[in-house]
């Protein structure tokens, strides 16, 4: 027998929204992996000179694409910052 998908979701505990989610892919993968190049590259610049490099690079438009790859690449920021003000070793 089938069941509807509310009754379903409601005896698995499960939103119906939930069970509909589709995530969407990460387009971006470019722009991470030349954003980490980058940070590599030129370890005291922050985010807003990376974003020029990118820009003139043709990888980001406008800022409002920087803050998705920063949640993503934000270990090295979080890296790079520890070796400059602790002495910690940057990888």
């Amino acid at each position: 027998h089938r069941i509807s998908e509310r009754l379903a979701c409601s005896l698995a505990g499960l939103s119906r929204t939930a069970y509909r989610y589709l995530a969407r892919s990460g387009g971006d993968l470019e722009l991470r992996a030349r954003m980490k190049a980058l940070a590599v590259e030129y370890p005291r610049y922050g985010y807003l000179i990376l974003h020029s490099l990118l820009k003139g690079e043709g990888l980001v438009v406008n800022k409002k694409a920087m803050p998705t790859a920063i949640c993503v690449t934000s270990r090295i920021f979080r890296n790079r910052i520890s070796s400059l003000l602790f002495g910690i070793p940057f990888n």
